[in-house]
């Protein structure tokens, strides 16, 4: 994961945890206000990001032998991006294809980001702190 995937998945983390951290934070409010609008379209290059990152480290299964907890934080860095992807850039996708599929199948999509709703608060904090450390990883390499 570079720099930007990393600050991304901050950015992910921060949206996806905005009403805790306002709560806690009331400072933040102001900042966390002026990302909300781009939350959608964030949201779905997150979630293709994921899966590509995801798909890479599942190619690349032999570096587990040689640096595993990197690895593995990258694998859940991953997997953490294209859940709030999906979480975040649902609603921004439905707008946009929702035409294309059947009653069945937006039927489904709804149960996934409704299942995906209830972890938002961990998976928004699993993003900021992977997201941190991939971002230390990338200052100190």
């Amino acid at each position: 994961m570079g720099m930007l995937g990393s600050v991304v998945l901050i950015l992910l983390g921060v949206l996806a945890t905005s009403s805790d951290l306002k709560k806690h934070q009331p400072r933040l409010a102001f900042w966390v206000d002026n990302l909300i609008p781009f939350q959608g379209y964030l949201g779905i290059a997150a979630a293709f990001y994921g899966l590509f990152l995801t798909l890479k480290m599942v190619a690349y299964i032999g570096f587990i032998l040689y640096a595993p907890f990197v690895y593995l934080a990258s694998l859940a860095a991953g997997l953490d991006a294209m859940a709030l992807g999906v979480l975040l850039g649902y609603r921004t996708a439905q707008k946009w294809v929702a035409r294309r599929f059947s009653p069945a199948q937006l039927a489904r999509g709804e149960e996934l980001y409704q299942r995906l709703a209830t972890l938002q608060l961990q998976l928004g904090y699993g993003g900021i702190w992977l997201g941190c450390f991939a971002l230390l990883l990338n200052i100190f390499n």
